[in-house]
């Protein structure tokens, strides 16, 4: 069995088990409320020894009027799911370490301004910030050795942009707001101090030909 059909069986066996679980709980027929309440499972990812799956869990927040997404990991031979994040705005495409004992992830916590690279390690514990980038990061890829996570993060925008932002926000929504922002290959190191305007040459996978712009070095703080 290829490790994608792992990752879709388990997938499929803990929504099951979800839906199953809130259709036991009740004595009446499921409501459209209720089907929206049934958690969504998405973006799993298969340890490097094959043993768990990490997950992206996502529920109904009816205060926040959206959907949250957190982290769950669970083992492949069964047993019980473990969440790993909690964060007030939930957190997205986890991505398992080489090495299997660390999980970066992108999340927008505290004073982000944008969604950031954290990592969380496999032991427990906090998760730690990684990246400081000026715009929001996404599609997470560490590099074969570990010492590097690549991300792809639209072009900052230029102060004038920033500027003319400002002066739009009495405004009616611009409907080509952001467009016209090249998505950038980039490229974060879990540990080192943030090198804000160092340019390192593409490699490994910031090579792909459909991804533009130039690879950043950016560490943790």
């Amino acid at each position: 069995m290829t490790n994608r059909s792992v990752k879709s069986a388990v997938l499929v066996i803990v929504a099951l088990c979800a839906v199953v679980a809130t259709a036991g709980a009740q004595s009446r027929p499921m409501t459209l409320v209720d089907l929206l309440s049934v958690p969504r499972l998405s973006d799993p990812q298969l340890s490097p020894d094959g043993r768990e799956v990490v997950y992206v869990q996502t529920q109904a927040d009816w205060k926040a009027n959206k959907r949250i997404g957190h982290l769950w990991r669970v083992p492949v031979s069964g047993g019980r799911a473990v969440q790993l994040t909690t964060g007030a705005e939930g957190e997205s495409t986890p991505r398992w370490s080489p090495d299997g004992k660390s999980i970066a992830f992108v999340a927008k916590r505290g004073g982000d301004e944008f969604a950031q690279i954290y990592l969380i390690s496999t032991e427990g514990g906090e998760a730690r910030k990684v990246s400081s980038h000026a715009s929001a990061v996404s599609d997470l890829q560490w590099s074969p050795d570990g010492a590097s996570i690549y991300f792809t993060a639209p072009e900052p925008k230029s102060a004038e942009e920033k500027e003319r932002g400002r002066r739009t926000e009495d405004r009616a929504a611009d409907p080509w707001a952001g467009h016209g922002h090249r998505q950038q290959r980039q490229r974060a190191r879990p540990g080192q101090t943030q090198q804000r305007g160092h340019h390192a040459p593409q490699q490994g996978p910031a090579s792909d030909g459909d991804r533009g712009g130039n690879a950043k070095e950016i560490g943790a703080g």
